[in-house]
C-alpha cells in the first residue's frame, strides 16, 4: 500500500489533470459554439423571407456562407472585417427571426394559461357541485331522522 504522501501526490495530479481537461474543453467548446453561431446567423439570413423582400442576393451573404470544408479562422476574419451596414442588416434579420419565435412562444404560453384557468374553473365548479350535493344529503338525512 502506498504511503500517505504518495496518495496525496496522486490526488493532486488527478485534481490538476481534471481541471486542465475541463479548462481546455471549455475553451475549445466556446470556439466551436462561436463558429456555429456565425454560420447559423448567416444561414438564417439566407433562409429568411426578409432577405428576398430587401432584394439582397446570395452574393451579399457569400462571404459568410458555410463551406465544405470550412476554414473557420478565415470565415471569422471575413465576418469581423465586414462593413457595419452588412453586419447590421444581418443582425436585424436575425432579430426579426427571434421576434417571430418570441411571439409564437408568447402565444403558446397564453394558450397554456387559458387552458389552466379553464381547468381551475372546472375544478371549482365540480367542488361547488359536490358541496351542494353534500348539503342536500344532510338536509334529507335530517328530514328522515325521527324527532
Amino acid at each position: 500500500m502506498a504511503s500517505p504522501q504518495v496518495q496525496a501526490v496522486r490526488r493532486w495530479i488527478m485534481t490538476g489533470s481534471v481541471a486542465a481537461i475541463t479548462v481546455v474543453g471549455t475553451i475549445y467548446g466556446a470556439g466551436l459554439k462561436t463558429d456555429q453561431e456565425v454560420k447559423r446567423v448567416c444561414f438564417q439570413c439566407l433562409c429568411s423571407p426578409l432577405c428576398l423582400s430587401a432584394s439582397l442576393s446570395v452574393e451579399f451573404f457569400a462571404p459568410w456562407m458555410p463551406k465544405i470544408p470550412t476554414d473557420s479562422i478565415q470565415e471569422r476574419k471575413r465576418y469581423q472585417e465586414a462593413p457595419p451596414e452588412e453586419v447590421i442588416a444581418q443582425l436585424q434579420i436575425a432579430r426579426d427571426n427571434l421576434v417571430l419565435k418570441k411571439t409564437e412562444m408568447e402565444r403558446k404560453i397564453a394558450g397554456f394559461h387559458e387552458k389552466k384557468r379553464l381547468k381551475e374553473l372546472e375544478a371549482l365548479k365540480l367542488q361547488q357541485d359536490r358541496h351542494q350535493q353534500q348539503q342536500q344529503q344532510q338536509q334529507q338525512d335530517q328530514k328522515q331522522q325521527p324527532r
